[in-house]
Order: structure tokens, then C-alpha cells, then sequence
């Protein structure tokens, strides 16, 4: 075990890291921010200093590091670099408005402690949403990429670029734009950083996916090509020599069926880094009558590349859905503004006729003056009134549509659930009533329907429109409610680089929650190669909003269709939802090469009723511990077959004893790895007589250069004896 004057020597290194600050670089897209708006951003996103013993975990998976408080408004991502730094990024609102940020995180000590790395901000107001990171090495220059998309001009994919050797300011490319149609989705992958490729979703008269490659770090792409006439929500990802492998929803069109029937799951490989001409045949990994989406892909960087494992894993939901709009009579004319009489809040009561999830609410506005948006809330009933808030969504202005169009607002990223014993109130307010106007469409009072359904809120207390107006009248407010029995998560896997598959496996069904996957990754040491995942679970308890939590399992390559059991819980705090776990949580990789987990969640309940605070979504951080190594212990007597042993110390700084047995004059080779399979020294390689030997390692590469801090690999081969062990170096 770690000795006393290690451990304090440790948690002397922890402390002093986590009072320097790195360094901030503030970026903004086509605008610069002045000094005093940088100031004012950042307080309020530094995480707290953990506590320090928190470093020694008594479980696998330990308590929630904060990376930031605020906001989470459009997705996040995650990812690592070779030294072991781990990166996470959020799409959030730029100091409490609407305008749109991608704020990006840094740890250097294995997400013990985040601080603000670099962030930027829209110049025209346009919406940022799913961020994703990338770092890759390309001529000797480190870089870390940030794509987002970005809401103007029908939808542009663009790129942030930073230097991570710490030298030039940030460059900012556009990849592709959506011209006379429109992008609503991506996902983006890198081999060494020599191909960057984007897969995109553009939306004309149907859905159709692309794709697009950049061989100068980003800054020109190429022509975009076709992949499938009818694909959505694409994920790609990169394998070895030229391959890479995208999957995608489809309603199969291509297949017979018609644009309204279920989605499908559906593969594609390129074998020369998705240029025209190298795409192979379409391959449909579902085929049921049920909507099967928002699939990931994962594969190994293997070696005659045809023989790679590839894994994808899908939504798949088993019962279907039956879709409902609670709403009165069909508006017969536009009533008076409701927002010139009393306060500004107005709402519509329903009855839910069964236990439904609530997707959405949709609003008939007549009328609209100023530029701010509105809120819509969502709340519980007490005796015919609003009381506690379940929900709110804010909605922008230019997302409001006018009559006779119906303005949908989405609830389904929360999962609101509502049941039969329980009314439920949907309303808005102005962001700006002082200076806007938006007025919303009542019927006449004829037929009656359903009493005393609309409400305002006058004077400071709810009102029903009966009593104010005069009349039955009925704020035209529609709940849209999804009878969904359950969302499941399935897999399919394929040893041979995708050209035969097998389907249709079941990774999480249990029966009473709906599971969705968010990330699939593949870590690859000197002695094994693991496909990590992870993805939401959602259950419903009474009296409360639902439960959200975030689960983890693998699988060997060596076995790629058995992932270990039981998956495990790995959230202190209630997830976010979204059907699209991207947006939710994300992998990463520490310095220990053990798998993180990145996600976005809400803070402790605060009231005696355990009901979630109020406001922001926060962004955390949890990961398999770094845990004690043994350190060598003294060989009494000599082995009788090879043999590796610890090495001593461990951790150390700045170099370190490996011990090995050779039982014979053989050839001998003992080498050093980095986390990413690399090596990066040869200590021995020459035939050596039998024995017990020790060769010291000083922390150095082949060049004769100090590598960074974090976790490595040694391994022993002789006469066809193999071992690897592991070791932590921190500087």
C-alpha cells in the first residue's frame, strides 16, 4: 500500500494544484467580450475545492466532483488527451439571457478539480446546441476542436480550433451550412487528427444525411456527399486505415416503407474516409414495427481493419405510443388580449384520462409586438389553481409562430409525468410585459364544454376567466401526452467491421422504466480493449417528479456481446432528460485510463416533500477511483517461471525500479506504454541470462524528454511469457 510519506506527499500535490488557476482564454464567435463582462461571467461557474481525502474513494464509483453550476441549455460533451487532461463542454446562456454560450472545462488531477479553460458567445443572438469536443494531435501540434451548431442560416455546423501547446489565438471555420434547406443534427470523429469527418442531417422534404471531411485540421472542407436520401440522427465514429462507420435513423423508404411508418436503425461504412464512391451497402439493424432512434456507434482501431468489432446500441421502444390533444372547441374568433387585463400569467386546466407522459403544449397566438419570448410553466393542481411548479420552458421570440399556426413548446427533455388522480395547469408569461404584447387566441364561450377551465393570474391572486370576463371562454392551450409503456435499450455488434451482424440484443428492460443510451466509447491498454456505455434511466415515483439516473456497463472485445451485470448507478444527483442522451452525459477517460462520466443534473431536493429545486441544471463529474498500488514486496525465493513484479515506488517521481525473473537465457524485452496504447520507451530488448533482474525507468521517452504526469503501462515479454502491470507517475 501507498506508504505514509507517499500519501502525504499526494495529498501535499492536491492541495497545491487546486489553488493554481489555470489560465482562462475568453473566445467569442465574430465578437469580442470587454473585461468586465469576462469578470462577470466566470465567478458563478467555478466548481467549490472538493475535499481532499475525497481523493481516496472507499467505492467504485465515488461522490459527484461539481465541474459548474448554471444553466445546461442545448447538450454537453467530454473527452481526454494523451497526457490524461479531461475536457467537458455545455451549451448555456451567456450571463442569465438568452443570448447562447459553449462554455469548456479543464482537470489536470483526474477531475478531482474543473476550472473555466475557454468559452464563447454568440454575436447575433443565434442558439448554440450540441457541442461537441475532439482533441488530436496533427504535425506535432495538439488541438483541441469544439463543433457546435449554430441556429442561423438554416442551420451552420461550425468549429472553434485552439492550440493546446498554448501558442496563437483561436481560430473559427464554418464546416457546412444548411443553405436552402435546413441542419438540425450532427456528430463528428477524427482518426490522428489528419481527417476530421462530420455527419450532418438536413431536413428538406424529408431527412437526409451527409457527410463532409476537412485534411487541414478544419480550416477548408471538402464536398459534402450523400449517404442515405432518408437518415437522422447520424452518429459516427472512426476505425483504423481509412474506415468509418456511421448510423443513423430511417423510416426505411428505401426499403418500401412509407415516411409515416416506425424508424429503423440503419449502418453504413466508408472505407476511405467517407469519400464518394467508398460507401458500402446499407445495413438495417432493426426491422419491427416499433420506432427504433437516436443510435450510437462505437469500434476498435484494429488491424487488418476488416476484422474490427463494432457496436452500436438504440432506443427501442417496446410497447408503442399513443398520442393524445386535450384541447376545446376548434376557435371560432380572437377574444381580447389577455395581457391587458391583470398581471400577465395565464393558464388552461386538464384531466389527464390515463397516466400519460406530457410531450408538449401547444399555444394559438393572435397576436405578437416587442422582441422578448415568453415562459411556459407547467404546474400541479390544488382545488381548481396552480400551485407547485413542475416544469417551465423558455420559448423565444422568433419560435413563436402566429395564427393560425400552432406554436409547440416541448416539455419531453424533463419527462414530466402526470397521472389520473392529479389535474395539471399549462400557461405562459412575457419575459418583457412592460413592452411586449403576445396575445393568445380564446373561443366564444359556446358550446360550454368543460366550466372554468382558463385562468388568470389578477390582482395577485388566480382568477377563472368565468369570473373576470364574464363568460366560459377558454385560452386555446392544447396538452399533447404520450401513453409510451417503455423505452428500452438494445445493441448490435459485428466481429468483422459490419459486414455481418448480430441484432437485436436486449442491454436494459426493466419493464417499469424507460432506458436510453447516451455514449458508447472504446478504451484500448496494452493488455485489453473495453467498449464502455452509458446511458438514462427513468422511473416514476409517486408524489414526485421522476426519477433520472445515469447507468455504466462494458464489455471486452474479446466477448463484445456479454456486458457485464449489474450495470451500475453512478449519479448522486437527479439527470437531466432528454430521449437524445447526448445531450445528457458523456465518457471520458482520466489518467488511469479508467472510464468518467460527465453529465448534467439538478441539485439536491431542498424542501421536506423531496421535490427538485427550482432553476439550473448543474454539470458533474464521477469516475472508477484512483485506488491504492501495492507496493513490491521483498522475494524470499526465486521464482520458478517468469515473472513481473511491482515496481517500486508507485506512485513515484521522478523515476522508478521494475523487478523481473527469467527462469532461462532468453530473449528479453520490457517496454513503457501511455494510456492510449503508445509506447513511449524501450528499456530492454537484448538477450539476457537467467535470474532476477531490476532496470530503473527515470520518467523519460525515447527522445530523452520528462512525459507528463499520469498512468502507464509496463510490459514484459519473453519466450512467449506476456505480462503488463500498471504505475503513476506525478510530477
Amino acid at each position: 500500500m501507498f506508504s505514509s510519506k507517499n500519501k502525504t506527499f499526494l495529498l501535499f500535490l492536491i492541495i497545491l494544484s487546486s489553488l493554481l488557476v489555470s489560465s482562462v482564454i475568453f473566445a467569442v464567435d465574430e465578437r469580442d467580450l470587454s473585461s468586465a463582462q469576462k469578470t462577470n461571467f466566470w465567478p458563478r461557474d467555478i466548481s467549490s475545492q472538493n475535499e481532499v481525502n475525497e481523493f481516496f474513494k472507499p467505492s467504485r464509483w465515488g461522490n459527484d466532483d461539481t465541474i459548474a453550476t448554471g444553466t445546461v441549455s442545448g447538450g454537453i460533451s467530454a473527452t481526454y488527451d494523451v497526457s490524461g487532461n479531461m475536457y467537458a463542454a455545455r451549451c448555456s446562456t451567456y450571463n442569465d439571457t438568452a443570448q447562447h454560450a459553449v462554455l469548456i472545462y479543464k482537470s489536470t488531477d483526474d477531475g478531482q478539480t474543473w476550472q473555466p479553460f475557454k468559452f464563447f458567445v454568440s454575436a447575433g443572438g443565434y442558439r448554440f446546441s450540441y457541442p461537441q469536443l475532439l482533441v488530436c494531435e496533427k504535425e506535432g501540434t495538439n488541438y483541441l476542436y469544439a463543433f457546435y451548431l449554430r441556429s442561423d442560416l438554416n442551420g451552420r455546423v461550425r468549429l472553434g480550433r485552439w492550440n493546446l501547446n498554448g501558442t496563437g489565438s483561436p481560430s473559427w471555420y464554418d464546416v457546412v451550412s444548411g443553405g436552402s434547406d435546413t441542419i438540425t443534427y450532427f456528430s463528428a470523429c477524427t482518426d490522428d487528427g489528419s481527417h476530421l469527418m462530420v455527419a450532418y442531417q438536413k431536413d428538406e422534404n424529408w431527412h437526409q444525411l451527409y457527410t463532409i471531411t476537412s485534411t487541414d485540421s478544419g480550416e477548408t472542407w471538402g464536398d459534402q456527399t450523400l449517404v442515405c436520401s432518408d437518415g437522422a440522427h447520424p452518429d459516427i465514429t472512426y476505425g483504423s486505415n481509412g474506415y468509418v462507420y456511421v448510423v443513423f435513423e430511417s423510416t426505411g423508404m428505401t426499403k418500401g416503407k412509407s415516411a409515416d411508418e416506425d424508424k429503423e436503425i440503419w449502418f453504413r461504412r466508408s472505407t476511405n474516409y467517407c469519400a464518394p464512391g467508398s460507401w458500402g451497402v446499407m445495413e438495417i439493424l432493426t426491422d419491427d414495427s416499433y420506432e427504433d432512434s437516436y443510435p450510437k456507434v462505437a469500434a476498435l482501431h484494429t488491424i487488418p481493419e476488416s476484422t474490427a468489432c463494432v457496436w452500436v446500441a438504440y432506443n427501442h421502444e417496446s410497447m408503442g405510443k399513443d398520442t393524445l390533444i386535450y384541447d376545446d372547441e376548434t376557435p371560432a374568433y380572437q377574444f381580447p388580449m389577455p395581457d391587458q387585463y391583470g398581471d400577465d400569467l395565464f393558464n388552461v386546466r386538464f384531466t389527464p384520462a390515463w397516466d400519460y407522459w406530457l410531450e408538449s403544449a401547444q399555444f394559438l397566438f393572435f397576436y405578437k409586438k416587442g422582441a422578448g419570448g415568453i415562459r411556459v410553466y407547467l404546474w400541479a393542481d390544488t382545488s381548481g389553481f396552480p400551485a407547485q411548479k413542475i416544469d417551465s420552458v423558455d420559448v423565444p421570440n422568433d419560435s413563436i409562430q402566429p395564427y393560425p399556426a400552432w406554436t409547440t413548446v416541448y416539455f419531453l427533455t424533463k419527462k414530466s409525468a402526470l397521472t389520473t388522480q392529479s389535474d395539471f395547469h399549462i400557461g405562459y408569461t412575457l419575459d418583457s410585459p412592460s413592452t411586449d404584447t403576445i396575445a393568445i387566441v380564446s373561443d366564444d364561450g359556446s358550446p360550454a364544454g368543460t366550466e372554468h377551465r382558463s385562468i388568470e393570474f389578477y390582482n395577485g391572486a388566480w382568477s377563472t376567466i368565468f369570473n373576470d370576463w364574464g363568460g366560459d371562454y377558454n385560452f386555446m392551450i392544447r396538452a399533447v401526452v404520450t401513453r409510451m409503456q417503455s423505452t428500452d435499450l438494445r445493441f448490435a455488434y459485428s466481429t468483422n467491421s459490419g459486414k455481418d451482424w448480430s441484432k437485436n440484443h436486449e442491454l436494459a428492460n426493466s419493464g417499469y422504466a424507460d432506458e436510453m443510451a447516451a455514449d458508447l466509447k472504446v478504451y484500448r491498454s496494452p493488455s485489453c480493449t473495453v467498449v464502455d456505455l452509458c446511458y438514462l434511466k427513468s422511473t416514476i415515483t409517486k408524489g414526485r417528479p421522476l426519477t433520472l439516473d445515469v447507468y455504466y456497463t462494458w464489455a471486452y472485445s474479446t466477448s463484445p456481446g456479454q456486458f457485464h451485470t449489474p450495470h451500475e448507478k453512478i449519479n448522486d444527483h437527479y439527470s437531466y432528460w432528454s430521449s437524445d442522451g447526448r445531450e445528457v452525459c458523456q465518457l471520458t477517460f482520466p489518467s488511469s485510463g479508467l472510464p468518467g462520466i460527465v453529465y448534467a443534473g439538478a441539485p439536491p431536493p431542498k424542501d421536506g416533500a423531496g421535490n427538485l429545486v427550482d432553476g439550473a441544471w448543474d454539470l458533474y463529474f464521477d469516475y472508477y477511483p484512483w485506488t491504492d498500488v501495492e507496493e513490491d514486496v521483498a522475494e524470499e525465493e526465486l521464482p520458478a517461471q517468469f515473472s513481473l513484479s511491482a515496481n517500486y515506488p508507485n506512485p513515484f517521481n521522478p523515476e522508478t525500479r521494475i523487478g523481473y525473473f527469467i527462469p532461462k537465457a532468453c530473449q528479453v524485452k520490457l517496454e513503457i506504454f501511455n494510456i492510449l496504447g503508445q509506447r513511449v520507451r524501450t528499456l530492454v530488448d537484448e538477450v539476457q541470462t537467467a535470474g532476477k533482474k531490476e532496470v530503473t525507468w527515470d520518467g523519460k521517452g525515447e527522445s530523452g524528454n520528462e512525459v507528463a504526469s499520469g498512468v502507464y503501462f509496463y510490459k514484459l515479454e519473453a519466450e512467449g511469457f506476456t505480462q503488463t502491470k500498471k504505475m503513476v507517475l506525478i510530477r
